[in-house]
């Protein structure tokens, strides 16, 4: 018996084709990867890499506004065109987008960090000393641990991390609250 609240019926007799359903996931996953690439892009060109770069960590965080809002185009177009939706649907819809976005937004951090903004985690490290510095610790303490955080390796790990578990869960999210009920065949 299934659980009516996450129910997996919309899975088994889907009105589109798994091949559909594929390319849709693709197209979105490149939308949200593309979106994450220019806002990031956008950061820079406003100066928040570095003349603003004490304002990155609480304006960085808008970008989830945009993220949301692709999450909700992305799974009115799957209901839409699958004439409804479930929130099992929604999870694996999510679970094919994170598949293609997080591979492409480590590719596209890759491109910005080597080709447009070599500097930024110079920049980072450099406010990150500071910030430390202002909290009581140790010029070594505090370049130790902006040298721990601010690097390539660390927020590539957060960037497929992210990039993977993001969308599934807000997918997940959204899915609740945009759930339809199957209409029953005559």
């Amino acid at each position: 018996m299934p659980i009516p609240f996450f129910s997996f019926e919309g899975l088994t007799k889907p009105f589109m084709t798994s091949k559909q359903t594929l390319l849709l996931a693709l197209k979105w996953g490149v939308i949200s990867a593309t979106a994450g690439f220019l806002w990031t892009c956008f950061e820079f060109a406003v100066g928040l890499h570095d003349k603003y770069i004490d304002l990155h960590l609480y304006l960085t965080n808008l970008f989830f506004v945009f993220a949301i809002a692709i999450t909700i185009l992305s799974l009115s177009e799957y209901r839409k065109l699958n004439n409804g939706l479930s929130i099992g649907n929604a999870f694996l819809f999510g679970v094919y987008k994170a598949v293609v976005n997080a591979p492409l937004g480590a590719l596209y951090f890759f491109i910005f960090i080597h080709h447009i903004n070599p500097q930024m985690f110079e920049n980072f490290v450099a406010m990150g000393i500071q910030y430390h510095l202002k909290d009581g610790k140790t010029l070594a303490e505090a370049t130790k641990e902006a040298n721990a955080y601010f690097n390539y390796d660390s927020y590539m790990q957060k960037i497929i991390v992210g990039g993977f578990v993001g969308p599934i869960v807000v997918n997940l999210i959204a899915g609740v609250f945009m759930r339809t009920k199957k209409k029953q065949a005559n």
